[in-house]
């Protein structure tokens, strides 16, 4: 009889690779995201004091 959980688990491996870097990449559009609003909010401070 022929054994698939050795592969099964290569499977989840690699499924656990792909969705661990899809979220890495997610997560750094994120932080590029609100380093963009952080100087967009900052810029925004400089022309109105009074909105700071």
């Amino acid at each position: 009889m022929v054994s698939y959980l050795p592969n099964l688990r290569v499977l989840k491996l690699e499924y656990d690779t792909q969705l661990t870097e899809t979220l890495a990449e997610k997560l750094a559009e994120k932080d590029l995201r609100i380093a963009e609003l952080e100087e967009a909010n900052r810029r925004l401070g400089k022309n109105f004091p009074e909105a700071a």
